[in-house]
């Protein structure tokens, strides 16, 4: 449809497309939705694994050799002088006096 139109230059043309006037709906107010709460998941507590205790290893202690009294321990070097032992009895001490051989 074209409409003459009074402006400022003067008579002007306008040219409106028909539109059959929609009835304006009302709007309907939307309802807020309430948020579903979610639930948690409960975590899975992970199994500590248990650490293998490393068994130390038992040193083993070196037997002391019992020292032979009746034997000489022979020094690397000789000695150079004789080496006098007592001569031991049954009663002790005889008095007497041996020299250790190398």
């Amino acid at each position: 449809m074209i409409l003459f139109v009074r402006r400022a230059k003067g008579w002007t043309s306008m040219d409106i497309r028909e539109r059959k006037k929609k009835k304006k709906k009302k709007k309907k107010k939307k309802k807020k939705k309430k948020k579903k709460k979610k639930k948690k998941k409960k975590k899975k507590k992970k199994k500590k694994k248990k650490k293998k205790k490393k068994k130390k290893k038992k040193k083993k202690k070196k037997k002391k050799k019992k020292k032979d009294f009746n034997t000489i321990s022979h020094p690397p070097n000789p000695i150079p002088y004789p080496i006098k032992i007592r001569v031991f009895g049954i009663t002790g001490w005889t008095g007497g006096w041996m020299t250790a051989r190398d």
